[in-house]
């Protein structure tokens, strides 16, 4: 069982990629509706959720339209061409075929809509620490070695996989440092050395993306 903050957690960081002109979003892993609440008053918002209690959650929230079950299977549920943005926060690296899940999301964009989404950084410094000195890899409930990740981006190959997926990149940078308050004080000194070393992406666990599906691929998407 998934703890409770892969469902509330609101992530106010993301705000900053989502278009402030939206009337329908689309979220796919919406949780219980936390990040859905930010954004929820002003359009048409669907989300879809693997977990039935999150989903219901979501619902009492005041998300329009809930579909309860993985992407690729409520699919045919979710109109094509329908939506002006479509989020993402932390749902590709759990998902196989992350390219295929790629293609169908463009599909359900209308013309001129954008894709936001979340990535967690397999390079983030506190994770290299782990492996290039502890000589470790070690699967957690959690964070970017989470059990149910199936797949592991840098920033090059999430860049790479958007532009082969068919994305223009509008936005894409590094979110939440390894700052953060609950690191031990000689972690964070660590980690600052070891970012000036191997570079400035290292500093953060995850990135956040907003991108926009190219014209001359929207006739090609393949499932």
């Amino acid at each position: 069982m998934q703890p409770e903050s892969y469902f509330s957690n609101a992530r106010p960081e993301m705000l900053a990629f989502v278009p402030s002109q939206r009337r329908r979003v689309l979220e796919i892993g919406c949780g219980g509706g936390a990040f859905a609440q930010q954004l929820v008053k002003d359009c048409e918002y669907w989300g879809v959720e693997l977990s039935a209690s999150a989903a219901e959650r979501a619902r009492r929230v005041g998300l329009d339209t809930v579909l309860v079950g993985e992407f690729q299977n409520v699919a045919n549920d979710v109109p094509d061409g329908y939506f002006d943005v479509i989020i993402c926060n932390d749902v590709i690296e759990h998902v196989v075929a992350h390219e295929a899940f790629l293609n169908v999301v463009r599909s359900k964009l209308a013309i001129g809509g954008t894709l936001v989404g979340s990535i967690p950084n397999v390079r983030y410094v506190v994770n290299l620490l782990e492996v290039l000195v502890r000589r470790d890899w070690r699967y957690r409930d959690e964070g970017i070695l989470d059990r149910t990740h199936v797949r592991f981006f840098t920033e090059t190959s999430l860049r790479r996989t958007l532009d082969a997926c068919g994305y223009d990149i509008l936005d894409l940078r590094g979110i939440n440092t390894f700052s953060a308050p609950e690191l031990a004080v000689w972690k964070r000194w660590a980690a600052m050395l070891v970012s000036r070393l191997l570079g400035s992406d290292t500093r953060f666990r995850q990135f956040g993306f907003a991108a926009r599906p190219r014209h001359d691929t929207r006739a090609n998407v393949q499932a």
